[in-house]
Order: C-alpha cells, then structure tokens, then sequence
C-alpha cells in the first residue's frame, strides 16, 4: 500500500485522471518489483507456457478478421455475455457492446487489470477476445463451439481456466487473483502463517467452500462418517432454498459464512475440491499457507499449473476422492516429507504467484498477443468511429457522466460481468 507521501505524488502525476485509483489496481500493484520482474528474465516456466499456447499462430499471425471469424462463430454457437471482444488502440482499452446490450458503467476487475497494465507498460494495438467465465467450456458448451469451420480463420481466446489440453485456448490469471481480494489474501494468509507453524499445527483436514459439484457435497459426507480425520462444511449461500433445507437436515451445510484464516491454517491438511472447472483462487492460498494441499486430479487447468508437481508442491487425490482418508493416514506417518511438500509449495508461491507475478503473466500473455498482431491500425481506428457499439472504457467514469446525461445506450451501474 502506498504511503501518504506516495499518495500525493502519484496524485499530482495524474491529477488529469482523479478517477485513476478506482479505475485502477496502480495502487495495489507495486511499481518497482513489477517493473524490476518484466527487467528481469522472467521464470522459464512462464516463457515456456506462453509460447506453448500461442504456437499455433505464430505462422500466420492474428488478424482483425480472424477475431471477426472467431467472435461470429462464438456467438453463433453459444450465445454469450461472457465472451467479450476488446481492443487495445494508442494504449487505450475499448469494448464491444451489442445493439441490445445494457453497457456496464463500472469496471470489472480484470478491465482494471489491463488498464492497470496499460498505465505502466504500453501494448501494441490489438484486437482480443477475451472470456470471463469460470473456464472453457462450461455448462452445455461443446470443447469446439469457439473453433472455426477454416483453420486459418481462427484467432485465439483468453480465459482463466480450461480443460487440459483444450487447443486455442490462452490461459490467465482469474479475477479475483487480479484484484485488491488477492492483495488482501495474501496478507492474511502470510499474517496466519507466522501464527502457525507446521509443529503447531493439527493433524486433521479442514473444508469449507460452495456447492459448485456434486464432489463437495460428497466431501462434507465423507467428513461426517470420518469426523476424527476432516472437518468439511458448506458454507456459501445455496440460491435454491429447498436445496439449502435439504443440505442443512443432512449436516452439511453451515450458514456460518466467514472463517478466520488464523484458524483454518490450525490444520495440516487442506483438501482441494473442483469448481465449476478448476479451483481459483483456492489452489493459491493452499499454496502459499504452510498446509499440505490434498488435490483432487480434476480436469480443469489454470496458468500457473504447469510446474507444479505432485508430492512435490501437493498430494494428489483421486478424481472421486475415495482416497482421501487413505491419503490422510499416509501424511501423518510421513510429517516429515509432508512439512517438505508444504514448504516447497509456501517457495513456489512467494516467488511465482505474488500480485505482481500475477501481473507480470498478464501482461507477458498480451505482450505475447501484441506482437502477432498484423492489425491495420488505420483500419481499427475508422472502424471504431463509425460503430457506436465499439466505446472507449479507458476513463469509465467520465464515459458513465456522458452516458447518463445521454439516451444514447442503455446502462447499468454495476460491472458486466459482475467480476
């Protein structure tokens, strides 16, 4: 956080932009390490993911009319708000809105993000599509609906999450890891560690999350038949009230939302339960808590995945966790290696998943895209001043005074998608 000093300096640099900190994350994001990380050779693990995903258009590049191509395909298949098409022009970030679509008079965290970026790095124009969703694909989705009928119109898709080996696909950090919620986990996190050292802590498994899949419900059961090896609760608001009643009279859910980290970091073993695909930002803060992740082997991936290795970083478990008991029993007899894996995992995040780590993937992702753009900038720009439906959202706030003053489009005053 910066100090007052600091406040005022970077207040008198942009006083042209009063709105920058709420439009922003410049204040959460350390100037210096983020700066002193791009300076730097970045992790190989890093380069070599980029690379990996982006080989399939590194021939051919990335068009404006593959983006086209690919968003109508997208669109046509699977209709959806979450799937957003943007552009960066003279450093500037635009978004499509639909005829018909209500426009968002606040950011979502990773618009922020991206102008965040922006702010400290310039990135060449681009045309970028970009998912918001849990992962790709969700729900009734196809592995294909984003894949063109011809090869050579494709254009990529960034998302935080995807199935393994999904083709196309350029992972980045989730949203909530690009937020302030991050900033303020990772100080909880590191404030219970020092409260909690491996020999203080207890031999026992603690849970509690949402009903995102069946998997949690069936882990909150098993907790009951094993009450001396894990505690596991729902805990998050069931929309369905009938379900909720039906949760509680089996003993699994627990309308005591929040718990201290302080005390969930009392235990040894914190088990690892697929979302709606992947786990984010959950694998993180198990990561960097100085517990022993029990991970369930779940089909999804996210960004930093790649180098993590198991009874390296986590202990695996099975897709349908009838091994976690199994797999309890053999971490108390073997404290030593696991206070090993726990510490190995506490490195690989202090040095790997920071927020400006996080920022730094970021922006090494749409460093990557930048420089297979073959955009025709002139082109963009025209066609940009002559479709209203392409808005300016690098300054919201001044955008939401134009709009409201305006019939102009309809609004909302809350970010869409609702990250």
């Amino acid at each position: 956080i910066l100090s007052i000093g600091s406040y005022i300096s970077w207040f008198l640099i942009n006083k042209h932009n009063k709105y920058l900190f709420k439009e922003t994350f410049v204040k959460e994001l350390n100037k210096k390490v983020f700066k002193s990380k791009i300076k730097d050779k970045p992790p190989t693990w890093m380069i070599e993911q980029i690379q990996e995903e982006f080989e399939p258009f590194v021939s051919n590049g990335i068009t404006s009319k593959r983006v086209d191509e690919t968003f109508k395909k997208i669109r046509k298949t699977f209709l959806c708000n979450e799937i957003i098409r943007y552009r960066i022009i003279n450093n500037e970030l635009f978004r499509y809105f639909n005829n018909d679509e209500t426009v968002s008079l606040k950011d979502s965290s990773l618009e922020k993000a991206i102008k965040t970026i922006l702010y400290f790095e310039p990135i060449k124009d681009i045309d970028i599509i970009i998912s918001h969703q849990d992962g790709i694909p969700i729900g009734e989705q196809s592995e294909g609906f984003y894949i063109t009928e011809k090869e050579e119109m494709q254009a990529p898709i960034l998302c935080s999450a995807k199935k393994k080996d999904l083709p196309l696909v350029i992972l980045i950090p989730d949203w909530r890891s690009i937020s302030r919620w991050w900033c303020k986990e990772i100080k909880c996190v590191l404030k219970a560690i020092d409260k909690n050292s491996w020999e203080s802590k207890k031999n026992y498994a603690f849970w509690r999350g949402s009903l995102t899949n069946g998997i949690r419900s069936k882990l909150c059961k098993m907790a009951l038949q094993y009450p001396n090896h894990l505690y596991a609760k729902l805990n998050a608001k069931v929309e369905n009230k009938d379900l909720q009643t039906q949760l509680e009279q089996e003993g699994i859910y627990c309308a005591k939302g929040w718990y201290p980290m302080e005390k969930i970091l009392e235990n040894k073993y914190l088990p690892l339960m697929d979302g709606v695909m992947s786990a984010a930002p959950a694998f993180q803060s198990r990561l960097l808590s100085n517990s022993l992740t029990l991970k369930q082997d779940f089909p999804g991936v996210q960004w930093f995945f790649k180098p993590l290795k198991p009874y390296v970083h986590y202990v695996p478990l099975k897709h349908d966790i009838s091994d976690l008991i199994e797999k309890i029993e053999w971490a108390k007899k073997n404290d030593n290696l696991c206070k090993e894996i726990s510490k190995n995992a506490t490195d690989f995040a202090l040095n790997n998943l920071t927020f400006e780590d996080v920022y730094l993937y970021l922006y090494l992702v749409l460093k990557k895209y930048s420089s297979l753009s073959l955009i025709n900038s002139e082109e963009i720009k025209k066609d940009i001043k002559n479709d209203s439906n392409w808005i300016n959202i690098q300054k919201r706030e001044k955008l939401k005074k134009k709009l409201l003053k305006s019939s102009f489009r309809k609004v909302c005053n809350f970010a869409t998608p609702d990250f």
